[in-house]
């Protein structure tokens, strides 16, 4: 539970309203009235006998003050499956822990303070790995060093059969009245009361997995929100506080480490899964079959939890400067006029500047007003267009609010996360994906997010930066911009000593002046931040002597492809992924890119060409070069086997992002045009990459 900082609305909060519509009462009292009346299993039946209602209803309320502080109108069942089985062992772990508390928080607390030395002196971490010496502390106090109560033994309840349970509670027994000058109000001014949440179907349309069969509907059940909860309540009164799950939350202190087979994890009072679940496979137990079956011996991997170690013991803290900065930009959103501006920054705009038509007659009115190209229809005819433009326009306009809403909200849960952790360490538990490769458990801030993220985080401990140290500083600014991604680091270093009165400036008036340098770059948010630390060190008087905190990357020319062309030994493919010496760094996106470009061209001059007409008409909406964001992700996973109808996803959302329509599928037609176009120049820029790529395949 966190104060929302950016709460506006002077009414009373939703909490007040929820605890004044009697959700937790009711709950409470069903529960009570279903445990004395209701025949069940043997299961269930000690399952309610030894909980209480109190606390469970409690514990039901929180979940649902979860869900609507979120903004969202359905949520998944599958994802209430997932929450509600943790509420349930909750109920039954606190009293398990509240009769082993003594002795096994006596014990942690021993094993943590022996276990905290590692990070306060230099000389044990020097000999030791974190692994290691939490080994070495569990063998001094005689404790094994998976040490937990061992509560999921004891724990044998059919948590599906009350996960449905309460799912029928929340729908049942929720209610609220609508709100006063609504057009359900009753005639005589009673309030009417409304179910809060209902059972719906969205449909999911996805590609077929049986080729040539298109595309099938899918249909996802959801729980589904009362527009006038979502839309009215919580929009007036807002959230006093937010609602998060303190497991996908960053660490106040250092996690505990992960030790040899898996076992352990961040968490002292619980167990963690060290490989993710895989949403698609919920009956794949990823983690019986990694560390269970195929880990042969303890040795085994143990540079792969030393790594996950490393990363979640790197303390963390918040960049206030920028948080102020990110806070400016989320009061603009208010305004619709700052719409173009903040969207080079990724800030949505507020749903409430998104305007819906619902006035047929205005809408009518207003649209004769801009198009007197429709003039000389018939009545009848006129009416007929305005009003598919009008259905269509509404459509569109509840999908943007919509998509606006989910943006805005996953915006402020960082801006309040980043505020509540102000002026503390902090540190990111790290765990694996069924590839391999290691996240941040922590979703909603942390150091591997997009541009604001990243923009958000310092080092918790800085260093001088040296004479080198500051040469990088300014190189890091400039590569970030994504401007001289060609150029020589010579080059680089001149354009930051020509541009150093614009950085200091832009870190001084980031939103004054109208002429931002620094939003018009690839990560406007990095590069203020940067901005930010260049200007703090010139200000210090001797910049190499100055303490940074800012990270410094130095980032990959696509892995993927550059052990392919190794594997190959494929000169004119590792020239483009930076393998072999080269005075001018490639970009084997570009590369790619200037080969489309080529086909392109090609395709538009020779009208014999089966792709002349789609290449014509597309230059009728990209006029100049195709940006190289626009295939970057699918160059990026070739190398791991993405499908020509997964490139053309990820091209067509790209090509969305720059304002391509899809209304009569030119995004989707221009997608796979591209998709085409790029797998051609992957082939012609790594010819004998490809041949191994396609014996793996």
């Amino acid at each position: 539970m966190i104060k929302n900082t950016t709460r506006t609305s002077e009414l009373e909060p939703m909490e007040k309203l929820i605890e004044s519509w009697e959700w937790k009462e009711h709950i409470e009292e069903n529960l009570n009235r279903i445990i004395a009346e209701k025949p069940m299993s043997k299961e269930l039946r000690t399952f309610f006998n030894n909980i209480d209602t109190k606390e469970c209803a409690d514990n039901l309320l929180l979940l649902l003050q979860s869900i609507l502080c979120r903004g969202q109108r359905s949520v998944p069942i599958v994802e209430l499956n997932k929450i509600f089985p943790r509420i349930i062992i909750n109920l039954y772990r606190d009293p398990f822990f509240r009769l082993l508390s003594v002795e096994y928080k006596k014990n942690i607390e021993l094993l943590f303070k022996e276990y905290i030395r590692y990070y306060l002196d230099k000389n044990i971490s020097k000999r030791f790995t974190i692994r290691d010496w939490w080994y070495k502390c569990a063998s001094q106090l005689q404790l094994p060093p998976d040490y937990f109560p061992q509560f999921e033994e004891f724990f044998k309840t059919p948590i599906q059969d009350i996960s449905n349970l309460f799912i029928s509670f929340l729908i049942e027994h929720c209610e609220f009245p609508l709100y006063r000058g609504t057009k359900n109000e009753s005639n005589n001014g009673k309030k009417r009361w409304q179910h809060a949440f209902s059972i719906g179907e969205v449909q999911i349309e996805e590609l077929n997995p049986h080729e040539g069969l298109g595309y099938k509907t899918n249909f996802c059940k959801m729980l589904k929100v009362h527009y006038h909860i979502s839309e009215i309540y919580c929009s007036r009164h807002q959230f006093e506080y937010l609602y998060f799950e303190s497991h996908l939350l960053p660490m106040k202190v250092p996690p505990r480490p992960w030790l040899d087979r898996g076992k352990c994890g961040p968490n002292y009072f619980f167990k963690s899964k060290l490989i993710r679940d895989m949403d698609e496979y919920p009956h794949l137990n990823l983690n019986a079959e990694l560390l269970d079956k195929r880990i042969e011996n303890k040795i085994q991997a143990r540079p792969v939890f030393d790594a996950l170690n490393d990363l979640g013991s790197t303390p963390w803290k918040i960049n206030e400067e920028m948080l102020g900065h990110m806070m400016k930009a989320l009061e603009m959103s208010y305004n619709s006029k700052n719409a173009s501006f903040l969207k080079k920054l990724a800030i949505p705009r507020h749903p409430k500047t998104c305007w819906i038509p619902l006035d047929y007659d205005r809408f009518k009115k207003q649209y004769l007003k801009k198009n007197k190209e429709v003039e000389g229809k018939s009545e009848e005819e006129l009416d007929e267009f305005i009003r598919k433009e009008f259905n269509h326009k509404r459509a569109l306009m509840t999908k943007i609010k919509n998509e606006q809403n989910s943006l805005w909200c996953w915006l402020i849960y960082r801006l309040i996360l980043a505020k509540h952790y102000t002026n503390q360490d902090i540190y990111f538990p790290h765990n694996l994906d069924f590839r391999g490769r290691c996240y941040p458990i922590s979703p909603q801030i942390n150091h591997m997010g997009d541009d604001l993220n990243r923009g958000l985080l310092k080092f918790a401990k800085g260093k001088p930066l040296g004479v080198d140290g500051f040469r990088w500083l300014k190189l890091h600014c400039v590569n970030i911009t994504g401007k001289l991604k060609r150029k020589p680091l010579s080059e680089r270093l001149e354009y930051a000593e020509k541009h150093l009165d614009k950085m200091i400036e832009s870190a001084e008036k980031p939103f004054e002046g109208g002429n931002w340098w620094w939003e018009d770059t690839e990560e406007p948010w990095q590069t203020l931040a940067a901005c930010i630390e260049i200007r703090d060190a010139i200000k210090s008087g001797d910049p190499h002597k100055f303490c940074s905190h800012l990270p410094i990357h130095q980032d990959g020319s696509c892995n993927g492809l550059q052990h392919y062309a190794a594997l190959g030994r494929d000169l004119k493919g590792a020239v483009g992924v930076n393998l072999v010496p080269s005075e001018v760094p490639q970009d084997i996106y570009t590369t790619v890119l200037e080969r489309v470009e080529k086909f392109r061209k090609e395709d538009e001059e020779d009208v014999t060409s089966k792709h002349h007409e789609i290449s014509k008409e597309m230059r009728e909406f990209i006029s100049g070069p195709i940006e190289r964001k626009i295939i970057k992700q699918t160059v990026m996973t070739v190398a791991y086997g993405v499908t020509q109808y997964g490139a053309r996803e990820q091209i067509k959302r790209q090509l969305i992002t720059i304002d391509i329509p899809d209304r009569n599928k030119e995004a989707s037609r221009f997608a796979t045009y591209l998709t085409k176009r790029t797998f051609d120049g992957l082939t012609d820029a790594f010819e004998n990459s490809k041949f191994i790529f396609n014996f793996l395949k």
